[in-house]
């Protein structure tokens, strides 16, 4: 079975490391272009006049992921009239709000899925996790920080700088990077390499309901401490509590104690779960 997955970027975080040749960007040019704003805008057909190479091959194909941020009814029904036999997945890579919900309309769509257990439940979609990579590389280097967070603001600058101000009570170096615009950001290349030197990554989700986030994933991965707001992390299988710390829940006074323990050595086959090619096989028990 071959499976085409369509994204905005094809380079996108970690997902420049995977060996898969599908990841394809949608678009083959600039989405500021003015034409591509009306044509996505308005879901119309001329839209395909922006789609890249994969268009060429989409009859080669008996699967297309689509995440919910690339979502447009035009793009599903190019694909669907150009290879009516392949089936289409649509997976919420976000917690769904009332924006998704014309998604479900789509006839087009064959299935569903979602990397939040609880939406999972409310709209009645086949759950599959949230997904790392384990050829993103590790790599061992001497640790200048603490405790690294990376990530926009949002509506949560004030609260990360009140948790930032408590940690460097208790002496913790802290390396927050709070992104408030895009001429602040940087490459994910550059973020690994403050990973790498750091102890612990912290996660702080808008809605700590949300879901499990792409930093506890990297945390799992690349073998670093978490401290997280997420409380219902304790339902996954590799939580384990001298590895991750929940904000809330959790006595902040043990905080250095927490980062001075050993991290506890995860089971491989737990991790294996979470890996590109174990979602990508997910989809295949349709």
């Amino acid at each position: 079975m071959k499976t085409l997955i369509l994204r905005q970027k094809r380079d996108d975080y970690f997902l420049k490391y995977i060996n898969y040749n599908d990841i394809c960007n949608i678009y083959k040019i600039d989405s500021k272009n003015i034409f591509f704003k009306i044509y996505f805008k308005f879901s119309l057909s001329l839209l395909s006049f922006y789609y890249a190479d994969w268009k060429k091959k989409i009859k080669s194909y008996d699967k297309v992921i689509i995440f919910d941020t690339m979502y447009n009814k035009s793009l599903i029904s190019y694909i669907k009239k150009r290879n009516p036999s392949c089936v289409i997945y649509l997976y919420f890579w976000n917690k769904i709000v009332d924006y998704h919900k014309k998604m479900f309309l789509n006839k087009n769509i064959d299935y569903y899925y979602t990397f939040n257990i609880e939406d999972s439940i409310s709209y009645r979609i086949s759950f599959n996790p949230q997904f790392y990579s384990l050829q993103v590389p590790l790599k061992e280097t001497c640790q200048k920080y603490d405790i690294i967070f990376l990530g926009f603001a949002k509506n949560r600058e004030d609260y990360i700088l009140d948790l930032q101000s408590n940690f460097q009570k208790y002496s913790l170096v802290c390396n927050f990077n709070i992104i408030k615009n895009l001429q602040d950001f940087i490459s994910y290349e550059d973020y690994l390499e403050q990973v790498y030197a750091s102890n612990c990554i912290l996660d702080i989700g808008c809605d700590s309901k949300a879901g499990l986030t792409l930093r506890s994933l990297e945390a799992l991965f690349l073998k670093k401490k978490l401290i997280t707001n997420y409380k219902n992390i304790v339902k996954y299988d590799f939580y384990n509590k001298n590895n991750i710390f929940i904000i809330g829940v959790d006595n902040l006074a043990d905080i250095v104690k927490f980062l001075k323990d050993p991290l506890i050595e995860i089971d491989k086959d737990i991790i294996i779960k979470y890996d590109f090619y174990s979602w990508l096989e997910r989809f295949n028990n349709d």
